[in-house]
C-alpha cells in the first residue's frame, strides 16, 4: 500500500520540469471607458479670397471721374459686363487667359488677341476662328459686347493697319486717303480688298477696337466686389477704383506635428470666428512640414478650412479657432488593451478565449493602454480575449 501511495505522489521537482515546457493562456477582459476626443486646437487668420486691385484707368478727359457704380460692394461681377464707369468710358469685366498688355485695334495679331477672342467666344459674342487675328469677325463681337451692356463704343480705326496704336490708325488713314505714304510702311496699298475706292480716293474700311483702359481681367469663377469707389468720386493717380476678391473664402492655420492627424484632408472640423456661431466644416488641405517662421508660428502643418458664408462677415485677417468636431468631448465605448490586437491582411482583430473566434474591430482613440472599439461589433463587455498563449 505505501509503495502504491508513493507511486501517485508527485514531487515539486516534477511539476517545475512539467511547468517548464507549458504555454500559458494570458487573457484579458473587454471593458468599457471613457475616452476624450483628442486633437488641440489651430489658431488661425480670415482671409476672403485673394485681391484684385483694380486702378484708375487712363482717360482722355480732364479728370477721372465716378460717373457710374454698376456692381455694388459684396455683390459678384459680371463677365462681360462693366464694373464701373469713370468719366462717361466703362470698365468691362473679362476673362483673359493672357491680360491686355496693349490697345488692341483691326489689323492686329498675336496671344493677346487670341486671349480676346477666346473670352468673346465664352460670352457668345464671337464664333469665328480662334487664331489671333483681330479681323472683321472679332471687332464686330467687340461692338456687340459694347451694344450689349448699352455702351457707346470706342470709334472706329480702319483694317489698314497692322501693329499700330489705335490713334496712329487713325493718322495714318488720313494719310492714305490724302494720297500720301505713311513712314512706316504698315499700311497696305489702296489696293487692299478691305479698302473702297470711291470718286478716285480710297475709304479705309473700320472696326471697334478694343482700349486695354476699358478692360478689367478678371480670372473665371467669379469674382466679389469688397470695395468700390462712390459715384461722383474724383480719382486721382493712385487712387483705387475697386477691390476684387477672387477665389473661395477660407481660414489658414497652422497645427503642430502632434495633432496634424486630426486635421487631415476630409476631417470634420468646427471653425469659429468672433461674434459668429460655431460652423462644422471640413479640412480642405495641408501642407508640406514647415518650420517656424518669422512670425512666431510653430513648426508644423498649415491647413486650409473653406470659411461658411455666414462666417464671411468678419474683417480680412480677423481671428479663427479650428478645432477638430468633438474637440474635448468623452465618450464612453467598448475598450481592448493595446496588447490585445493582432493585424492581417483584413486589418485589426482579437481572439476569443476558449473558440478562439477572430473578431475584426475597427480602432478609435487610444488611451492608457486601451484602444477604443468603433462600429459594430460582436464583443461585448466581460468577453475574454487572448493576449498569448496555446489558444492563438
Amino acid at each position: 500500500m505505501a509503495f502504491v501511495l508513493g507511486g501517485l505522489v508527485r514531487s515539486p521537482w516534477e511539476d517545475a520540469v512539467a511547468n517548464s515546457t507549458a504555454l500559458p493562456t494570458t487573457s484579458a477582459v473587454v471593458t468599457e471607458r471613457e475616452f476624450r476626443e483628442a486633437g488641440g486646437s489651430a489658431d488661425g487668420l480670415v482671409s476672403l479670397g485673394d485681391e484684385i486691385t483694380v486702378a484708375v484707368p487712363e482717360t482722355s478727359s480732364a479728370r477721372a471721374v465716378v460717373t457710374s457704380v454698376d456692381v455694388a460692394p459684396d455683390k459678384m461681377v459680371r463677365y462681360g459686363a462693366p464694373l464701373v464707369t469713370v468719366s462717361g468710358r466703362p470698365l468691362i469685366v473679362l476673362a483673359l487667359e493672357i491680360p491686355l498688355y496693349r490697345d488692341l485695334a483691326p489689323g492686329m495679331s498675336g496671344p493677346d488677341v487670341e486671349s480676346l477672342q477666346r473670352a468673346l467666344d465664352a460670352l457668345g459674342y464671337y464664333s469665328g476662328y480662334v487664331d489671333g487675328r483681330y479681323e472683321s469677325g472679332t471687332a464686330d463681337a467687340v461692338e456687340r459686347l459694347y451694344a450689349e451692356n448699352d455702351l457707346e463704343p470706342p470709334a472706329g480705326v480702319p483694317f489698314s493697319t497692322v501693329g499700330a496704336s489705335p490713334d496712329a490708325a487713325v493718322d495714318e488713314s488720313s494719310a492714305v486717303v490724302q494720297g500720301e505714304s505713311p513712314e512706316s510702311g504698315s499700311l497696305t496699298s489702296t489696293s487692299d480688298p478691305l479698302v473702297s475706292p470711291s470718286a478716285g480716293t480710297s475709304t479705309p474700311v473700320t472696326g471697334t477696337p478694343l482700349p486695354m483702359a476699358e478692360v478689367v481681367d478678371v480670372p473665371g469663377g467669379g469674382a466679389r466686389v469688397a470695395s468700390i469707389a462712390g459715384l461722383g468720386e474724383v480719382l486721382e493717380g493712385d487712387d483705387v477704383v475697386a477691390k476684387l476678391r477672387i477665389g473661395e473664402p477660407h481660414v489658414t492655420a497652422r497645427v503642430g506635428v502632434a495633432d496634424a492627424e486630426a486635421f487631415q484632408p476630409g476631417s470634420s472640423v468646427t471653425v469659429a470666428t468672433a461674434g459668429n456661431e460655431p460652423v462644422e466644416v471640413q479640412v480642405a488641405r495641408i501642407s508640406e512640414f514647415r518650420g517656424s517662421d518669422s512670425d512666431g508660428r510653430i513648426p508644423g502643418y498649415d491647413i486650409r478650412v473653406p470659411l461658411p458664408e455666414e462666417l464671411t462677415r468678419g474683417a480680412e485677417g480677423a481671428a479663427a479657432t479650428v478645432m477638430p468636431t468633438g474637440h474635448g468631448e468623452v465618450a464612453t465605448s467598448l475598450a481592448v488593451p493595446l496588447v490585445a490586437l493582432r493585424e492581417d491582411a483584413d486589418g485589426m482583430y482579437v481572439l476569443k478565449v476558449g473558440d478562439g473566434q477572430k473578431v475584426t474591430v475597427q480602432l478609435g482613440l487610444q488611451s492608457d493602454g486601451y484602444a477604443q472599439i468603433l462600429g459594430d461589433t460582436s464583443l461585448e463587455p466581460g468577453d475574454e480575449i487572448i493576449i498569448g498563449g496555446p489558444g492563438e
